[in-house]
């Protein structure tokens, strides 16, 4: 720097601590430098979203959709062979009916970015379990396959009913799939409390039922 104030503009400094020192030269090459300043360089913390991203309690649905009390605008739109339920959990509800697999309630784009943490939780309750059909609580649809179900896993030939939370490893058919499963089964008529937490920084998949 040839003329005042002199200053240093200094980008992508790593992380921790630095000893800076500025050195002045005059016109016939005398120096001067000064004493040793410490200064500490932090990480760079992202700003994350507090508060939740989408809610749904279904008290204020209306014909074929259910706000989102959230207040982020995730509205939720009611497929064939789905209902609103009078007596949930706590208020109302979402009832899915229809053999297989009903078409629920889905939302206009994606809610979560499950490349980063996040938690996904609610309650469910079966009048039925469906033979060998995947029945989900929450999922969230990618081009070719969902990014994370909440749900369960049917009793299908030998295998035991039980919760599950899924990721799947790229939005592709052939990718890695990642489960939890509980060691606990649902009992018809039950309500349960399922949360899956994705935890990014870790690497780490939870799953709690109640």
């Amino acid at each position: 720097a040839t003329a005042a104030p002199y200053s240093l503009a200094w980008s992508n400094a790593t992380t921790g601590s630095h000893t800076l020192t500025a050195k002045a030269f005059d016109n016939i090459g005398a120096t001067m430098t000064s004493s040793a300043v410490t200064i500490t360089v932090n990480a760079v913390t992202a700003t994350l979203p507090t508060g939740a991203l989408a809610e749904w309690t279904f008290d204020t649905a209306t014909g074929t959709t259910a706000p989102d009390t959230s207040g982020n605008g995730k509205t939720l739109t009611l497929g064939a062979g789905t209902s609103i339920l009078a007596t949930g959990r706590a208020g109302k509800g979402l009832q899915t009916n229809g053999p297989n697999s009903p078409a629920g309630a889905n939302t206009t784009g994606a809610v979560v970015n499950t490349a980063s943490s996040f938690t996904v939780s609610g309650w469910i309750r079966f009048d039925q379990l469906p033979l060998c059909w995947n029945q989900q609580l929450a999922s969230q649809d990618g081009v070719n396959v969902s990014g994370f179900y909440l749900g369960i896993v049917p009793p299908c030939n030998t295998q035991k009913v039980a919760f599950s939370f899924n990721m799947m490893g790229a939005d592709a058919d052939a990718s890695a799939n990642f489960r939890i499963v509980s060691t606990t089964s649902p009992v018809v008529g039950t309500w349960y409390h399922l949360v899956g937490v994705r935890d990014a920084v870790a690497n780490t998949m939870s799953l709690y039922v109640n």
